[in-house]
Formats: structure tokens, C-alpha cells, sequence
């Protein structure tokens, strides 16, 4: 397993060996010798060197504290990435006129019952998303507040549904 640790190059420096394997330990148990160190129990010359070669390879590498290189990794694209075809097929089977008020948790098995399979319902929700057309699908709109409180007052309930007649 190999394990990125953001740290902060200045306070590492002013690290000690014991500092670095309590951040370590607070990720990982360790082996007994780096745990005996840390509790600070006498370590012969053997056992010290073993412990600086497990201490090295977790915080530096030709000399210095590594930085965070993650978010400059290059990452390869997915096998099964959707392409542009399928996600303009998800685009306009979704707009089609009659699924435009549905989610594609409709959506989806709809065109299955049809025997048409184009991308799973959560790359349907993916596709979407992306393309800013996943709320309130349709021409509907959200219920208003004051028409929920007329509702109420047609039931002759208050807001908390007590049952007291208002009327």
C-alpha cells in the first residue's frame, strides 16, 4: 500500500524522528520496533538504523519533504468512459417530448420495458447534471410556499397539523 500524506514542509523540518512515526502511527501500526521507539524504550545500534530506514521512505525522498502530488497526477480516462455519441444520445433521448418531466429513475426503465438499453440510470443522472438539466425536469415548478399554507387552511389545520380549525 502506498500512502500521500499532505504535510506541511516547513513544520516537518522542525520534526523529530519520534514526531514523524506518531503522525505515521496515527495512519498505521507500525512494526514493534518503530512502536517500541515511539514509547521510548532503549533501541540498540542495529535496531535504531532499522528504525531510520523505515522513517526515510515516508517523509523524504532525495533529500527533501515530498510534496503533495496528487493533484498533478496524470490519470488515464476509464475504459468505460461514456463518448460523446452516448452522452448526446443521453441528451436527446431525455429531452425527447415524452420524457422531458422525468427523472432518469423513470427514464431508464421506461426504455428498458421498450427493450432499449443506452447508459445506466447514474450515468443518465452524470450526463445531465453536466449538462445543468437535472432539476425540476418539464415545465413543472416547485410548490409555493403560500400555496402549501392555503392548502392548510382549506383543511382547516394549522401549520404544525394539530387539527385546530382556523376557519
Amino acid at each position: 500500500m502506498h500512502v500521500v500524506v499532505k504535510v506541511n514542509a516547513d513544520k516537518a523540518k522542525k520534526w523529530s524522528d519520534k514526531d514523524v512515526l506518531v503522525q505515521l502511527h496515527k495512519g498505521f501500526k507500525g512494526i514493534l520496533l518503530t512502536q517500541n521507539f515511539v514509547k521510548g524504550e532503549d533501541l540498540n545500534a542495529f535496531e535504531r538504523q532499522t528504525v531510520n530506514d523505515c522513517i526515510a521512505p515516508y517523509w523524504y525522498r532525495a533529500g527533501k519533504v515530498q510534496a503533495d502530488l496528487r493533484p498533478t497526477a496524470v490519470r488515464q480516462e476509464p475504459a468505460n468512459k461514456l463518448s460523446d455519441d452516448e452522452e448526446k444520445l443521453i441528451l436527446a433521448t431525455s429531452n425527447e417530448a415524452r420524457f422531458t418531466s422525468l427523472p432518469p429513475s423513470q427514464i431508464v426503465p421506461t426504455l428498458l420495458d421498450e427493450g432499449v438499453y443506452i447508459a445506466s440510470e447514474s450515468s443518465f443522472y452524470r450526463v445531465l447534471k453536466a449538462n445543468a438539466q437535472l432539476n425540476r425536469r418539464g415545465r413543472s415548478q416547485s410548490i409555493k410556499k403560500e400555496v402549501n399554507q392555503m392548502l392548510m387552511l382549506q383543511m382547516g389545520r394549522t401549520k404544525c397539523g394539530l387539527g385546530i380549525s382556523l376557519i
